[in-house]
């Protein structure tokens, strides 16, 4: 077990692993901290240990006050193989043709090249931290399907899950880009 510390010493992730897995910058969406703030919790435990710790240890800082993705406790599947084979249809069906709100658009070469110097300069940044920084201070404003306005502060993707809507879809309506998405207009 082991944590990642911001400079005034409070963790920001807690990670479950051994050896150098502290170590390893792979499939971390932030920057890992310098070796003087990647700190050991426990070692020598069980798997199990291990994992009901981590997620107690989540659970006791907040997931919300850390860069963790699941509140603990999955082992090394984690998110991304938990997923049954009927849940992976149905998100497939979700955003496959006209349900994807790409659908029939390609990238102008300005786009891609954007795309690429943002890849080149990925290693440079601490991504998670930024995103959470910049949805906190982000304002969406629609008007739903009876006309009245609605001020999102925060998180679209977390209203929209609450309100059966499709993320992608309330983002290129909040940028201008679709006219209506079920009803819901700019507001």
């Amino acid at each position: 077990m082991y944590a990642y510390l911001y400079e005034d010493g409070e963790p920001f992730y807690i990670g479950k692993g051994k050896g150098e897995r502290i170590n390893w910058r792979w499939a971390r969406p932030f920057e890992i901290p310098p070796p003087e703030r990647r700190v050991f919790l426990y070692e020598g435990l069980t798997e199990r240990d291990a994992l009901d710790r981590e997620e107690a240890l989540i659970a006791l800082y907040g997931k919300e006050n850390l860069l963790n993705k699941t509140t603990g406790g999955q082992g090394v599947s984690g998110l991304r193989f938990t997923k049954s084979e009927e849940c992976k249809r149905m998100m497939s069906e979700r955003f496959t043709g006209d349900n994807n709100p790409f659908y029939g658009q390609t990238h102008t070469e300005e786009t891609r090249e954007k795309m690429r110097e943002s890849a080149r300069n990925r290693a440079n940044t601490s991504f998670a931290e930024k995103q959470r920084v910049v949805q906190a201070k982000k304002s969406y404003r629609f008007t739903n399907p009876d006309g009245c306005v609605i001020i999102i502060n925060g998180s679209l993707n977390a209203f929209c899950k609450e309100n059966g809507l499709n993320t992608g879809a309330m983002c290129q309506l909040a940028q201008g880009k679709v006219n209506q998405h079920k009803g819901w207009r700019k507001g």
